[in-house]
């Protein structure tokens, strides 16, 4: 899983069970036994893609 959490909500990544590809879901803090899918991906590619954009988008970098 590959997410993003802030302010207690985590947007992630998700291999789901008995879904063909992954899943993006919505976590929150005050509900740690419910994942929300709110988007699949078309393709294994597309998925791998998207968490590439996160990580970059997300990645902190030193200032030189």
């Amino acid at each position: 899983m590959l997410g993003i959490r802030k302010n207690g909500i985590t947007v992630a990544v998700v291999q789901l069970p008995y879904h063909k590809h992954e899943s993006l879901c919505v976590m929150l803090d005050d509900r740690p036994n419910e994942m929300i899918a709110v988007a699949s991906f078309t393709s294994l590619e597309n998925a791998a893609w998207f968490k590439e954009i996160l990580e970059e988008m997300f990645s902190v970098e030193e200032d030189r």
